[in-house]
């Protein structure tokens, strides 16, 4: 397992609340005063402070605000050490919003910002500003992967520190990105040249919360370089000075890597005692907020019960990292995470979602790296082997082989590149002198070309006009060929839709009104018998039937007109609850037969700004689906959350999942159908309505499902227009 380290501002001040809103309110008060008196300096020295209490508030947005206008236009009397202070307030601002709210953008406006102060600390003489400014402009460029320009800052940073002989919190940090830089580069004996040089020194000083911090990072480091006695011993040290300062951010980091490294013990008592360690750590990560530690707790998580075999359980922590990677678009953390859910699907014997991720993967690391992508297709085979498909195994165990003799190849190359260079050096000085002797000649030759050049430019010049007519031509055909393909493509899709729907209308109209065929004689011979109980079970069927026919009829002449742009469309403000309660009424009996519960948590006064009709044979559909699909003892429920002016209507059951394959082509008209728990057939129509008449009322609609562990739909409509 391959490890990353990346130290950011690691404490943060805890604040008394109620004193730092009075430190605001004098603040404001300070730099109006400064502002009518034309006090420029003090005016953006208070800004400057004001930004810093904002900062530790974590009120970083409100920091951006009063700052951003600051340094648009410095006043020409202000200092350049004053405006440093204020640019390098509003990038730690950007910074730390990045990872706040989850902006990519933050992080690259941190990295501006810090570019546009550089010049103003030429020309001072704070040596403590220029130290810290480098550092956290170099944890920026880190975050961004930029090693090399990262590296240059802190090394900067570094020095500022050095040369004043001060140990600081920011010389430690710059000394511990510089660890983490290369670290992420595989440069492990540079890393650990850094950390042994920080442990000296802050162990003279004996700043404990420096050497807990070194101790935790030294750890890493001889973890990279697979040398674990020396490493455990580093994490207990980090451990026993973290609890001394109680910083629980080491002591839960320190424990995982003492954990991953118990893992990789037989002995199951190892094992357990590493799960609890684990557990521990990420419940330490949850209540500080490190999402990025705590993917990394799950992550371990993940691998042991994978190593359990218990693979169930080993992908509802597959599903929290992935979450992460996607929220954080970590390409190549996605496809190291879709190789592990394929691999415990496969397991599990879930072959179609199996290659599903494993396909997944492969999308991403084809284009990332190589060496995973060989890992990917190895466990592909290994899988289809399992399965005793062995045709699909060899041949995806020929892909692994080609990578990895292509792998090996280029590794190769580069030896051999290397060697090339060797033997070109040895041989400059011979080729030189002959390259003096050929130039002599060359001259000669020089002057016949010269002539024959000519002769040939006004043949070249007649070629070249007769290639861009017969480029043109080319081109025109070309437009008028892909313009054919396409009415071909559009003619061959609405012949499917045609198709889809006489299948629609001879089997799942056609249907139904047959088995209606003959009940008015039967209810007439049971009336003469006097059978109520027969009667009854007719009537049944007729209004079953019937209900059925006026949903399709429903669904068919609603997507129509959709199809056709004249479907009525008239917003107003509806209560969601209120919709969403008469739809249960009217899957209520059909619940209560199927011993499925059905449950209304949506709050009264839920309103969205949409078109009554077209909700409700969107709620309609989806309760339809979950009731079709939930097995007896089931339960359905319905929920909502407003958030950035819309509405998410939540359907969720208990029924039996949607493989991921199935998933991915969902709302599409498709020939698939699958019956119900209990038998019942549908059209397939509903849910591609479903997603035609949410994007009518500007919203978005998302399913999430897991095979034997129920559906979950999404919907979201505006709440005002």
């Amino acid at each position: 397992m391959k490890y990353y380290i990346l130290v950011l501002f690691l404490s943060l001040t805890i604040t008394n609340s109620e004193a730092q809103t009075t430190v605001i309110d004098s603040l404001q008060e300070v730099i109006k005063s400064h502002t009518a008196k034309g006090k420029h300096i003090n005016r953006l020295e208070a800004i400057t402070r004001l930004g810093q209490v904002y900062f530790e508030e974590k009120k970083f947005e409100k920091g951006i605000e009063i700052l951003k206008v600051e340094i648009e236009d410095f006043n020409k009397q202000i200092p350049d050490t004053t405006k440093g202070k204020a640019i390098l307030q509003l990038g730690d601002l950007y910074f730390k919003n990045s990872f706040a709210v989850r902006h990519v953008d933050s992080i690259q406006k941190s990295i501006l910002t810090y570019e546009k102060g550089l010049p103003f600390l030429e020309n001072s003489k704070n040596w403590y500003l220029k130290g810290t400014y480098h550092g956290h402009y170099g944890v920026a460029l880190l975050t961004r992967k930029d090693y090399k320009k990262s590296i240059i800052q802190l090394d900067k940073a570094i020095g500022y520190f050095e040369k004043n002989k001060t140990i600081h919190m920011e010389w430690i940090r710059a000394i511990a990105n510089q660890i983490a830089a290369h670290s992420d580069l595989g440069e492990y004996e540079k890393a650990l040249n850094y950390a042994q040089r920080g442990n000296e020194l802050v162990k003279k000083n004996d700043h404990k919360e420096a050497i807990a911090m070194f101790a935790l990072i030294t750890g890493e480091t001889l973890t990279n370089l697979e040398r674990f006695d020396l490493a455990n011993e580093s994490f207990e040290e980090a451990i026993k000075f973290a609890k001394l300062i109680d910083n629980q951010l080491i002591v839960a980091r320190a424990s995982y890597f003492i954990s991953m490294q118990k893992m990789n013990s037989k002995n199951p008592t190892d094992w357990e005692s590493a799960k609890q360690l684990l557990e521990e750590a990420i419940i330490i990560f949850q209540e500080l907020g490190y999402t990025s530690y705590e993917a990394l707790g799950n992550r371990g998580m993940s691998y042991y019960y994978e190593n359990k075999e218990n693979y169930k359980e080993a992908l509802i922590y597959n599903t929290k990292i992935l979450d992460f990677f996607i929220l954080t678009k970590d390409l190549i953390g996605q496809g190291e995470i879709y190789i592990d859910r394929g691999r415990s699907y496969g397991k599990l014997g879930q072959l179609d979602s199996a290659r599903f991720y494993f396909n997944k993967a492969l999308e991403i690391n084809k284009k990332h790296d190589f060496e995973t992508t060989q890992r990917t297709y190895l466990i592909f085979s290994q899988t289809e082997e399992q399965a005793g498909n062995y045709k699909e195994a060899l041949g995806y165990y020929k892909y692994f082989g080609d990578y990895r003799d292509s792998i090996f190849q280029e590794k190769v190359g580069v030896v051999i590149g290397k060697e090339s260079v060797t033997q070109d050096v040895k041989g400059a000085m011979n080729a030189k002198q002959e390259a003096e002797l050929e130039a002599e000649i060359l001259v000669g030759q020089n002057n016949l070309y010269l002539a024959i050049a000519s002769g040939l430019l006004g043949i070249l010049l007649i070629g070249g006009y007769l290639f861009l007519q017969l480029r043109k031509t080319r081109k025109q055909l070309e437009t008028q060929n892909i313009q054919l393909e396409n009415q071909n493509t559009q003619l061959t899709q609405l012949n499917e839709t045609k198709d889809r729907f006489f299948g629609i209308i001879a089997h799942d109209i056609r249907g139904p009104i047959t088995s209606l065929d003959g009940i008015g004689e039967q209810m007439t011979y049971y009336l003469k018998k006097d059978n109520p109980k027969r009667l009854n079970m007719l009537t049944t069927q007729v209004d079953k039937t019937a209900k059925k026919l006026t949903n399709l009829l429903d669904n068919l002449l609603n997507w129509a007109l959709l199809q056709k742009g004249t479907i009525p469309y008239h917003p107003a403000p509806l209560d969601i609850q209120e919709v969403v309660q008469e739809n249960m009424d009217l899957y209520k009996e059909v619940a209560e037969m199927k011993g499925i519960q059905l449950i209304n948590e949506v709050p009264t006064n839920s309103v969205a700004f949409a078109d009554l009709s077209a909700v409700t044979t969107i709620v309609r559909n989806l309760i339809n689906n979950a009731v079709k699909f939930t097995p007896k003892d089931g339960k359905i429920t319905i929920n909502t959350k407003v958030e950035n002016k819309k509405i998410f209507i939540n359907i969720n059951d208990t029924g039996t999942g949607i493989s991921a394959e199935r998933l991915e082509k969902i709302f599409a008209l498709n020939t698939e159908r699958k019956k119900g728990t209990a038998g019942e057939k549908g059209s397939g129509l509903g849910l591609l309505l479903c997603k035609d008449l949410i994007e009518l009322n500007k919203g978005t609609i998302q399913a999430f499902s897991e095979l034997g562990k129920g559906s979950k739909f999404v919907f979201s409509l505006p709440t005002n227009h």
